[in-house]
C-alpha cells in the first residue's frame, strides 16, 4: 500500500505492537464481566454444571498460561513479547481489584483477588531462583510491586 501511495516502503515494523493489538482484545474478553455473567448463567442451562468451566477456573488457567515462565526452572529470561502480555494481564487484574464495575458480582472480585494472591506467591518464589536476566528480574520485581499495591489499596466502592 505504501509503495503505491508514493510514500515508499518502510522496513520499520513493530512486531510487539502488532502482537499487542491481538492480545489486548483477547485479554479483555477473558477478564470481562460479561464472560463471568455468561458462565454463571450457563450453570442453570445445563443438567450437570460440573462440566462447565467456572469463571474462577478460566482466570486460574489464564494466569497460569500467561505467567508460565514462573514455573519453568532454569530459564533465565522472559522475552519482550511475553513481558508485554504479562503486563497487560497484570493491568487488567489490578484494575479489576481496584475499580470493579457496578455490575460485577462479589464472587468475581473474590476470584480476581484469589488469582492475584496466587500470582504474588508465584512471583516471590520465582524471584528466589537464580539465573533470571536483569530485565526479567526487573519485570518480576515491578510486577510484584504492582500486585502488592493493588492488593493493599482500599476498594473504590461505587454508590456507597
Amino acid at each position: 500500500e505504501r509503495l503505491f501511495s508514493g510514500r515508499g516502503a518502510t522496513p520499520d515494523f513493530s512486531l510487539a505492537s502488532a502482537v499487542a493489538n491481538v492480545q489486548r482484545p483477547a485479554l479483555d474478553a477473558l477478564v470481562s464481566d460479561m464472560l463471568a455473567q455468561r458462565l454463571a448463567d450457563a450453570e442453570s442451562k445445563v443438567a450437570d454444571a460440573s462440566v462447565l468451566p467456572s469463571y474462577a477456573e478460566v482466570q486460574q488457567r489464564l494466569s497460569s498460561a500467561v505467567w508460565s515462565e514462573l514455573k519453568q526452572r532454569g530459564r533465565a529470561d522472559i522475552d519482550g513479547l511475553r513481558r508485554n502480555l504479562q503486563r497487560e494481564h497484570l493491568r487488567r487484574l489490578a484494575g479489576a481489584l481496584l475499580r470493579p464495575t457496578p455490575a460485577v458480582a462479589a464472587d468475581v472480585r473474590a476470584v480476581h483477588r484469589q488469582v492475584a494472591l496466587a500470582l504474588q506467591t508465584q512471583i516471590r518464589q520465582a524471584l528466589k531462583a537464580p539465573g533470571w536476566s536483569a530485565m526479567a528480574r526487573a519485570h518480576l520485581d515491578d510486577s510484584l510491586s504492582v500486585l502488592g499495591e493493588a492488593l493493599r489499596a482500599p476498594l473504590v466502592k461505587q454508590g456507597v
